[in-house]
């Protein structure tokens, strides 16, 4: 009897530790649903002189070690691609200095401008302008995260987007005068979320969804004008009906 009752505690203790577990991935996944994913960066350079070679290599470390962002290898694979274009603005310092103007853009299938500038660095100064480069690429993407489909705000955004359009979508009614209301209202919320992203904006979910309603609120006057033309339809319809049968 004390085998088997100890069999039994071990058995419990055991579906415990199963059941913690499996809550504590269950929480963990849900509370790395909203994690950022890197944002990848394909680097285009221009240019032969030595020192603009050099501050590119150090531009493409810099963006492996990033935390928000990652190197690409092809075009193809990028999220943006950032175009440099260096060169010597100096033939007496050959070697020594370079120009590196520089274009960051969200790629599509119109590519969609970000930023672009233009840095001057020295040869020992290559990398810490490399890193300084990838800093303020990092911030420019953080600005603009809701357009690019694959980050945490975008997610987050349409999550949220989507939650208060079907609270919404609950309080119309289904069918008004032959009109599928809320199936209307999901499809231009719809619409308004897609345009909203394509644009790079944020819009306010509630103002969207006050304006939408109010195009597709019922008039009780007109809908009891329709039910009652409808009723005298059907009358007409079935004394034509009689008359036909005489």
């Amino acid at each position: 009897m004390r085998k088997a009752h100890l069999a039994l505690q071990r058995l419990i203790f055991a579906g415990v530790i199963v059941t913690a577990l499996t809550l504590a991935d269950a929480a963990a996944a849900d509370g790395g649903a909203w994690q950022e994913a890197k944002i990848t960066v394909f680097v285009s350079h221009t240019g032969e002189d030595p020192v603009g070679l050099l501050f590119v290599q150090h531009l493409k470390t810099a963006l492996t070690q990033s935390s928000s962002v990652a190197l690409a290898a092809t075009g193809d694979l990028a999220d943006t691609a950032l175009f440099v274009t260096t060169m010597e603005p100096d033939a007496t310092r050959s070697g020594r200095l370079t120009t590196a103007g520089w274009t960051l853009v969200i790629l599509r299938d119109v590519n969609v401008y970000v930023g672009s500038g233009l840095r001057f660095c020295e040869r020992d100064q290559s990398q810490k302008a490399a890193t300084g480069l990838v800093a303020y690429v990092e911030s420019l993407i953080a600005s603009r995260a809701t357009e690019l489909p694959r980050s945490a705000a975008r997610l987050r955004y349409e999550a949220d987007w989507n939650e208060e359009v079907d609270r919404a979508a609950e309080t119309l009614p289904i069918d008004t005068c032959g009109v599928k209301v809320q199936t209307a209202f999901r499809e231009q919320m719809g619409t308004f979320l897609r345009l909203s992203v394509a644009a790079g904006l944020k819009l306010d979910v509630r103002e969207v969804i006050k304006s939408v309603s109010a195009n597709l609120a019922a008039d009780d006057d007109f809908a009891r004008k329709i039910r009652d033309q409808a009723a005298r339809l059907g009358t007409c319809q079935a004394e034509l009906a009689a008359i036909k049968k005489k």
